[in-house]
């Protein structure tokens, strides 16, 4: 290479998808062969550094309770932050009602990040136009089992973004699913007194009890 020229390396790389856990920031640093490498980590890194930030979202989604009493109400939970290091646009967030559940309202809060609706009634479809890094959202459901459910309810939620990221806990690639099963407690089954099975229950019953008060009755006379 002449006196004062200029060399430039043009380098494609691939970035792991998902990230391994815990990582929010690609740091790549370069030097000339017999220099010290630089130090990528500081506040305001050298110019032979390039740091790239990482798309992640974390998703949880809980229940109030693992079991409810058939017709009953149960609250769901569900948390979406943006853990990574890249503001993210127009992020999905769906959450259907699941067969067993006959009434689902819900509420929603903002932290660093405006919710798409306060509230609303039905399955949740929303889409977050702007989501700020270490911006969370909280929706609060207030759901009602039906009648008749199936033996579990599992309710899952999803968060897709429009670009690549990697979802926490999970460590996966989006779109992200959390979930919860809840377990309908069936309650006693009232019989009609004037029902067939009642009436023969009671007669059970009661030729029961009148075959105790014969023996109690033969063993004072004894």
């Amino acid at each position: 290479m002449p006196a004062n020229g200029t060399l430039v390396l043009t380098l494609t790389v691939r970035v792991a998808n998902p990230l391994p856990a815990g990582v929010t920031i690609v740091r790549n640093g370069v030097v000339i062969t017999g220099n010290p490498l630089p130090d990528c980590t500081l506040a305001s890194p050298p110019a032979n550094c390039a740091n790239i930030p990482v798309p992640r979202l974390s998703l949880t989604k809980t229940a109030n309770s693992a079991s409810v009493q058939v017709p009953g109400p149960i609250v769901y939970t569900v948390t979406v932050r943006n853990v990574g290091g890249v503001a993210l646009a127009n992020v999905g967030i769906a959450d259907p009602i699941p067969t067993g559940i006959s009434a689902f309202a819900w509420t929603c809060a903002g932290t660093g990040v405006a919710c798409p609706a306060a509230s609303g009634s039905g399955a949740i479809t929303q889409t977050v136009p702007a989501f700020p890094i270490g911006a969370q959202l909280v929706y609060t459901i207030n759901a009602t089992v039906a009648a008749n459910p199936p033996a579990s309810i599992v309710n899952t939620a999803t968060v897709t973004p429009t670009t690549i990221a990697t979802c926490t806990p999970s460590n996966l690639p989006a779109p992200c699913t959390a979930g919860t099963p809840v377990t309908p407690l069936q309650g006693p089954v009232a019989v009609p007194v004037d029902s067939p099975l009642a009436r023969l229950a009671l007669l059970l019953l009661l030729a029961a009890t009148g075959l105790w008060v014969l023996r109690r009755r033969d063993a004072a006379l004894r």
